[in-house]
């Protein structure tokens, strides 16, 4: 019974806590993004956080290439699977040819021609 559990465990955890870490990640930079956007523009100019929330603004300006580097890994998944989703929803799929059927076992494909 333990062993059961354990594999089950083992098979279904993983993927689940990759999936809830993903989602957190993503909700998270969403409500920071927002926070920074509703400061940015409702917030008072003589606030010290205003300052500060301008200056983060302007280093990420300034250090775009970095912030890529983090960015791509992050969306990849989630883009990649959007993409896949789109294409197969409008038939822009691409179809797999079909392979050549394996030879039989013992017998060889191509004989010798006669010369």
């Amino acid at each position: 019974m333990w062993r059961e559990r354990g594999s089950y465990c083992l098979k279904y955890w993983p993927p689940l806590a990759y999936k809830s870490v993903e989602f957190l990640t993503v909700v998270g930079i969403f409500g920071v993004s927002c926070y920074i956007g509703y400061w940015l523009v409702f917030g008072p100019v003589t606030d010290p956080r205003y300052t500060r929330m301008v200056g983060l603004v302007d280093e990420l300006g300034q250090s775009w290439k970095a912030f890529l580097l983090l960015m791509v890994p992050l969306f990849y998944r989630s883009t990649r699977t959007f993409m896949d989703e789109v294409q197969e929803a409008w038939g822009m799929k691409r179809r797999a040819t079909p392979a050549a059927p394996l030879p039989v076992q013992g017998t060889n494909p191509d004989p010798p021609t006669a010369v």
